[in-house]
């Protein structure tokens, strides 16, 4: 009976030290001998916060790559991954007893979000922007609300959890919020301010019904016994301190920077402490467990060590009964308190692909490590294909296409790159075909990096990063024309003679400027708008371009089929209410999509706005050929989709050593990745 009361009396507290952490080579899937065709790459950064979910056995991570990871803690695996943002996910919580997330991204310069994610449907559920930055978020116990507190704002904001409706919160809150969080029955919030200032509110009347002062700026609080306890971490170690009237409970004066994290929901006090991260060649870290009884006494002090681990990032967790933490590659390792090795969560390491264009009938596509392969554009044409072969891309990072080479022909491309101006371009016609050509473009006058780069027909358009605009001859290899612009936006040819420039107009009258290259007449583009942010021309000539309209706080952007006889007559295809001069357009066929907005491609058309069916990841890049769209995520994947209804046909991944075609129909096919 005494052991049984001990454990309602005492609460127990993990001290997590990082002594010494160094990198060091480990197998990707570790954990079990699984399927790579049936397992999740993990993170392309860091792992920044991590979360678990008991129901369904999932441990979640976000990354500083803007995605949210799935792992399966029975098959120590990562099951799926896909892109919530574009931007770092700085903070993740949980919503209570369900399959929903609150994340808290920034681009750390301007941009604070919050968005809500069915991470089981994988559905945004809301997202919204701030001007100021976000410094805290968390749920209610029972999820009914979601609490949000700002760094240039006092109090905290109630938002609806699933319409992101701001609801009505506590008045007269005064200060900077670090920390808040309600009781089990939502009656009572309480918060900690940056100040010290610790209040407990009344919910029901928005009333303070208890005030008291703790140490300030405690970092990485957590609350435990129903409200009652709080901890953290200031100037002199770690503290727990009693809510209700501030009062010091225990401190240990040892403990440095770090953070502290909770193992359970239950009353006592059980948490851990991760230590402040160090470069070493050791490669060892120290778990130190803490008792800590009401009395304020602590008890049961040790110490476990664990070897052989790869840097760890800020991202961790407790995983029914193990503890689970990110590293700064991308991965989630775990072990158990009395295990004495760490193990590796299986995941795939890819290929990433970042560049791709099309041409008759062939797709290129780069990889990150600046290899390039070229395959059919048709995806079915790999079903009977045996091994993809990467080449060496000869320095290059970059691909254009000539989108005049309809289906049935040999395709042509640009090979270039915007790192130096030692290598030069590369023409290759024939592509896909026994009698592939490649031409180097040696007499291109390289002043400068090259920034954009068009080809149609026998004409290469090359801008590089001081303005400079030459129009090349792919016959001779020899300039046709040449022409310095003023902080161009975007170009591209408009046919053969002319060619056409996106700029910012501060008359708001002339977004484009046409360009003629045999005459060199200039003609400005009439249309109301501040900045010509986009220009695409399409393969059967048809000319779309973006511009942005009004102020940077009411902005409004537009895609607009270009007239350019009569520009007052261009067509309006789409609006978005905000700036972006980054959306990608593109068409297939008949259909236009584009990916204003930034939420991923949409397709525009007289049945109105139709959302691509989601991939895994929001697009690098959106091309359009005859009979697909093709996308490639910022997952190094290539989908394509169908141009009618934007639902997804299939989708290429590229492993380490073999690659892997999904089809809508479930049909895999797969085979090796050679590179010579």
């Amino acid at each position: 009976m005494k052991s049984k009361m001990r454990g309602y009396h005492q609460a127990r507290l993990f001290i997590f030290t990082t002594l010494f952490i160094a990198q060091f080579a480990y197998s990707q899937s570790s954990g079990r001998n699984v399927d790579p065709a049936t397992l999740a790459a993990g993170h392309s950064g860091a792992v920044s916060v991590m979360t678990f979910d008991p129901v369904r056995n999932y441990i979640l991570s976000a990354g500083m790559d803007g995605f949210l990871g799935i792992w399966n803690v029975r098959t120590s695996s990562a099951v799926d991954r896909f892109q919530v943002s574009p931007y770092a996910i700085r903070s993740m919580i949980q919503r209570p007893g369900k399959s929903q997330v609150a994340l808290m991204e920034s681009d750390g310069v301007g941009v604070y979000r919050i968005s809500a994610w069915d991470y089981g449907l994988k559905r945004n559920l809301f997202t919204l922007r701030f001007r100021d930055p976000v410094t805290f978020i968390n749920y209610s116990a029972g999820g009914n609300f979601l609490m949000v507190a700002r760094s240039a704002r006092s109090g905290v904001v109630f938002i609806h959890p699933e319409t992101g409706e701001v609801l009505d919160s506590p008045p007269n809150q005064t200060g900077a919020i670090a920390f808040s969080a309600t009781g089990r029955s939502e009656r009572t919030m309480m918060t900690y301010a940056t100040s010290g200032q610790i209040t407990y509110w009344e919910l029901n009347t928005g009333r303070a019904i208890q005030n008291s002062v703790a140490p300030a700026n405690l970092t990485s609080p957590v609350i435990f016994g129903n409200n009652r306890y709080l901890s953290g971490i200031d100037s002199n170690g770690l503290i727990v301190v009693d809510a209700v009237t501030g009062r010091e409970i225990a401190r240990d004066r040892h403990i440095a920077k770090g953070k502290l994290f909770p193992v359970s929901s239950s009353d006592l006090l059980e948490f851990m402490y991760l230590g402040t991260l160090e470069n070493s060649t050791n490669g060892s870290i120290t778990l130190t467990h803490y008792t800590i009884t009401t009395q304020g006494t602590l008890e049961g002090k040790n110490r476990t060590t664990f070897s052989r681990m790869p840097l760890i990032s800020s991202g961790v967790t407790v995983a029914a009964g193990a503890v689970a933490l990110g590293t700064v590659d991308g991965g989630v390792w775990m072990f158990e308190v009395n295990d004495q090795e760490p193990w590796a969560m299986g995941r795939v390491k890819l290929t990433q692909v970042s560049s791709a264009a099309i041409s008759g009938d062939s797709l290129a596509f780069m990889t990150e490590d600046k290899r390039l392969s070229i395959i059919p554009v048709d995806y079915q044409s790999l079903m009977d294909r045996d091994t993809i072969t990467l080449e060496d891309a000869r320095g290059n990072t970059q691909i254009s296409g000539d989108s005049a080479m309809g289906a049935g022909t040999p395709g042509r491309f640009l090979f270039w790159q915007t790192d130096n101006t030692r290598t030069f371009p590369i023409l290759v016609t024939g592509a896909g075909t026994p009698v592939r050509t490649d031409i180097i473009l040696g007499r291109l006058a390289l002043r400068h990096s090259l920034r954009s780069v068009s080809l149609l027909g026998n004409q290469a358009l090359f801008v590089d990063s001081a303005g400079s605009i030459t129009v090349l001859s792919t016959d001779t290899g020899s300039s046709k024309f040449t022409y310095t612009a003023t902080d161009p936006l975007d170009i591209s040819f408009l046919d053969s003679e002319n060619i056409i420039i996106g700029h910012s107009d501060l008359s708001q009258t002339s977004p484009f400027l046409v360009v003629n290259t045999v005459t060199e007449e200039t003609v400005p583009f009439i249309y109301p708008s501040t900045v010509g942010a986009k220009l695409y021309r399409s393969a059967n000539g048809a000319m779309y371009g973006g511009v942005v309209e009004g102020s940077s706080d009411s902005a409004t952007t537009a895609l607009l089929l270009l007239d350019t006889e009569h520009p007052a007559a261009s067509t309006r295809l789409v609006e978005y209410k905000g700036e972006d001069t980054t959306f990608i357009i593109a068409q297939s066929g008949q259909s236009v999509a584009s990916t204003i907005g930034g939420n991923g491609p949409t397709l525009h058309s007289n049945r109105g706005f139709v959302p691509f069916e989601r991939s895994p990841s929001l697009p690098v890049n959106l091309i359009g050929s005859d009979r697909y769209f093709i996308v490639l995520g910022r997952d190094g994947s290539i989908s394509w989709h169908n141009p009618a209804t934007g639902s997804l046909l299939a989708r290429l991944r590229l492993l380490e050593t073999e690659w892997i075609l999904e089809t809508a129909e479930r049909h895999i096919q797969r085979g090796p990745l050679q590179r010579p």
